[in-house]
């Protein structure tokens, strides 16, 4: 049997240089007693590593002119976090960047979890 604490160790100390921040749409009531899905944190200085899956793909919309940029990266962590579909993740990476970004469910190995982020928004550097 592989003793994968050795190796989480190892990813904590070597490899996860970035750190996230994760929230949770909650139901709670706002100042007059109405139902709001405020964004909750649930885990905060979560240390981590952001590797990119695919590079950005531009798609057209129906306004001339108009192009929306889609992302798609990994995030890796250990996996004692309960990351679930549709939470919002700002990670900081080891050099400074800030992403705000979109998880699906994490998928959990014996050493780490791997969870696919996605960040979507209108490409407003590009002109045709």
């Amino acid at each position: 049997m592989i003793d994968t604490a050795n190796y989480r160790r190892y990813f904590a100390d070597y490899f996860w240089k970035d750190s996230a921040t994760v929230s949770r749409a909650g139901d709670g009531y706002d100042d007059i007693g109405a139902l709001a899905y405020e964004n909750k944190i649930v885990y905060e200085n979560v240390p981590c590593h952001l590797a990119i899956q695919s590079a950005n793909a531009l798609t057209a919309t129906d306004t001339p002119r108009a192009l929306t940029a889609a992302t798609e990266l990994v995030l890796c962590l250990s996996p004692a976090y309960d990351i679930i579909a549709g939470d919002t993740v700002t990670v900081t990476t080891h050099t400074g960047q800030r992403y705000e970004l979109f998880a699906a469910d994490g998928f959990k190995y014996g050493t780490h979890q791997e969870v696919r982020l996605t960040k979507e928004g209108d490409a407003d550097a590009v002109s045709l």
